[in-house]
């Protein structure tokens, strides 16, 4: 910024020296008869010309100062936004999952918020985005002008929030989608915490890093490439110290000692049990023992991958972990390795049941025997098409849906005792009795990546 009003400054300094020369070439002595008119008029029109554009570089080396002092303060305002729209999300969502109603006042205040937020997004964009016009010294003032024009003037959709923002304000994905720089933020901001959206993605294929990283604060960079590392990483470590659990990169690793030290906490941890630092070999831990027992009891399956304990209560013996891995649930083998049926006939039922109730309308009134009759037989359709033509792409969590019954149930593992903030494994030995729970999780409004 401060090379492009250094710019503007030569710029007007030339132009300025040009109207002097001009007015040092009129004030020339000579007789009036002799001096031809029609140079008076040309050097007269010349100097007029000059004097338009010394007050358009003046005008804009003013807008130049006016901009500058707005985006600094850009990030302030854009994270406060960002930050009460998180807390209105997540508010609304819990609304949801309770069965509560949701004003329609607090959602036209976050689009309000969204399209402010967005436009503060867009003019620092716009600000730091004419600078290559501005850098060009062969452009003249009125291309500059007209080709900001043309960027202000078209306008795209952005394919997660269906805002239009000027072209210059979005990213084009290697899918052909285009988003806005502040879904798009958004999206490896929640890939940071969530593995089962890493790596950022649309229509399946992976988002590069460098069409956001200009975006994306250094604290968010950092976080980002951390994740990738620990997202990445097969057979993780993570601390032993229970207040801490951070992950612990190989890079850590002492192969002499068997040990990593936690780059948090300081503490040290076994790289083989996962466990406490020992001498001899690993110590046998109760608790997981415990949960094991449990686990082939009900006959849950471990991820061979990372070593969590999954529950299937519904759909095909395809499991796709969130760390990457894909087995089959009656093995546990890498999928399409074994032989086993792809799915049970009454999770089959179960399934095509969710798929007719969340495609079916909302009922006005109770249904009768005839609705009930008529349910009974789409269920049947839909599982013997689900039987013919099975195939279970797992796009991922978010998919958009539409329908009377926006939620699906899922039975997860959650460990009982630890902050949810921490990744816990099943394979951790300090991991206390893992616990099934049902959750009910709304997909209602999300798009689908």
């Amino acid at each position: 910024m401060a090379t492009l009003l250094c710019a503007l400054d030569d710029e007007i300094v030339a132009v300025s020296l040009q109207i002097e020369d001009v007015d040092q070439l009129s004030n020339i002595a000579e007789p009036p008869l002799n001096r031809p008119r029609d140079l008076d008029q040309a050097r007269a029109a010349y100097r007029a010309e000059l004097e338009l554009q010394l007050s358009i570089l003046k005008d804009r080396k003013h807008a130049r100062d006016i901009t500058q002092a707005l985006i600094s303060d850009v990030p302030a305002i854009a994270f406060l936004l960002s930050q009460d729209r998180q807390i209105r999300d997540d508010q609304r969502l819990a609304r949801q999952m309770s069965g509560l109603s949701v004003n329609n006042e607090d959602i036209a205040i976050d689009e309000d918020a969204l399209h402010l937020e967005n436009a503060i997004v867009a003019q620092d964009i716009t600000a730091t985005g004419t600078e290559s016009c501005d850098a060009n010294p062969s452009n003249t003032v009125e291309q500059c002008q007209d080709d900001l024009t043309d960027d202000l003037s078209t306008q795209q959709k952005c394919a997660a929030c269906f805002y239009t923002f000027p072209s210059h304000a979005m990213a084009a994905l290697p899918c052909d989608h285009e988003y806005c720089i502040d879904c798009l933020k958004r999206l490896f901001t929640d890939a940071t915490k969530d593995q089962s959206m890493f790596p950022p993605r649309c229509c399946r294929r992976q988002i590069p890093l460098t069409l956001i990283s200009s975006s994306l604060s250094e604290r968010e960079l950092k976080a980002f490439q951390e994740a990738s590392v620990e997202f990445t990483t097969t057979n993780r470590l993570y601390c032993s110290n229970k207040s801490c659990g951070s992950f612990v990169p190989p890079s850590r690793y002492d192969r002499m000692s068997d040990r990593a030290e936690c780059a948090h906490c300081g503490r040290s941890t076994c790289i083989h049990c996962k466990g406490v630092p020992h001498s001899g070999g690993c110590p046998e831990d109760a608790a997981m023992k415990v949960t094991f027992d449990l686990a082939k009891d009900e006959g849950w399956q471990q991820c061979q991958g990372c070593s969590s304990l999954v529950e299937l209560t519904v759909g095909c013996y395809h499991m796709s972990c969130k760390c990457g891995h894909q087995f089959c649930y009656l093995c546990g083998a890498r999928w399409k390795t074994c032989t086993c049926v792809q799915f049970e006939e009454e999770r089959l039922l179960e399934r095509a049941a969710e798929v007719v109730a969340r495609e079916a309308p909302v009922p006005a009134a109770p249904e009768n025997m005839r609705d009930v009759l008529a349910r009974a037989a789409e269920t049947r359709r839909v599982a013997n098409n689900l039987r013919t033509a099975h195939e279970c792409a797992h796009r991922g969590r978010l998919i958009h849906v539409t329908g009377a019954t926006n939620a699906a149930h899922i039975s997860v593992i959650a460990a009982s005792g630890i902050d949810s903030d921490k990744r816990f494994t099943g394979g951790q030995a300090s991991a206390t009795l893992l616990m099934v729970m049902d959750i009910a999780i709304d997909f209602d409004g999300l798009h689908g990546a």
